[in-house]
């Protein structure tokens, strides 16, 4: 069967220009490149924009049954600290990491202290090198991630253009778990009561150290004895 037989005469004749070309240059002893097969990833994926996105970040809050973490900018939006709380009453671990320089606002004040009293970690985040800890995204059971424009507060839901993506992939849901663990917080507070865990909080301290946290206060607990460290690097000495 001719593979160019069905072409239009001018497709015929680009065809036979490209194969043409192609084998003098591998007569010629020329190098030539084909392009390497990609690797591929299916996901489920849905769109969210301005109303919905609250409404698919709240439902997929909902559906967790391990682990939350949180990016976010900002967040006081009552019905989203709602839904956290009420998946932290399931058992859900959940950490949520914001831009520190948010929390003199009032009302993420009161959100963040009403999360803190329902046992939601959250951490502040103060970026060395760049502007702000603007991300906005959530990783869900490691199975799924929700990311987009839109920040936690009532400007976002109710009065902006935004939009919000659910991405159902175990592996990019790894790739955005990577990066929420590489922002850390202004303050560690580091806890060991055995040589293990000694070990895993000076592991700790020294990506705290690398990352430019210098100041950063690290309490350590070994047995009975207490650490303070206002200089980090002498407690590695």
């Amino acid at each position: 069967m001719s593979l160019t037989g069905d072409m239009p005469a001018a497709a015929r004749r680009s065809t036979f220009l490209r194969w043409g070309m192609l084998g003098m240059l591998i007569v010629l002893g020329v190098p030539v490149c084909f392009p390497a097969p990609t690797s591929r990833m299916t996901a489920f994926v849905v769109a969210a924009f301005d109303d919905d996105c609250e409404d698919l970040l709240v439902r997929e809050i909902q559906k967790a049954d391990r682990e939350i973490l949180v990016a976010v900018y900002i967040i006081s939006r009552p019905r989203v600290v709602d839904a956290l709380v009420h998946a932290a009453g399931r058992g859900v671990k959940i950490h949520l990491k914001y831009d520190a320089g948010e929390s003199s606002f009032k009302r993420m004040r009161s959100a963040l202290r009403r999360l803190r009293s329902k046992g939601v970690m959250c951490s502040g985040i103060r970026v060395h090198g760049r502007a702000l800890m603007h991300h906005k995204f959530v990783v869900i059971d490691g199975l799924r991630v929700l990311t987009g424009s839109f920040n936690f507060t009532y400007t976002a839901a109710r009065k902006n253009y935004e939009n919000l993506v659910l991405i159902e992939s175990p592996m990019l849901a790894r790739v955005f778990s990577e990066e929420f663990e590489s922002q850390l917080a202004v303050t560690q507070l580091l806890v060991a009561n055995t040589p293990a865990q000694f070990d895993s909080a000076a592991n700790t301290l020294k990506r705290v150290i690398d990352n430019g946290t210098r100041n950063a206060p690290l309490f350590y607990n070994y047995g009975t004895a207490l650490l303070m460290s206002e200089h980090p690097q002498a407690a590695l000495n």
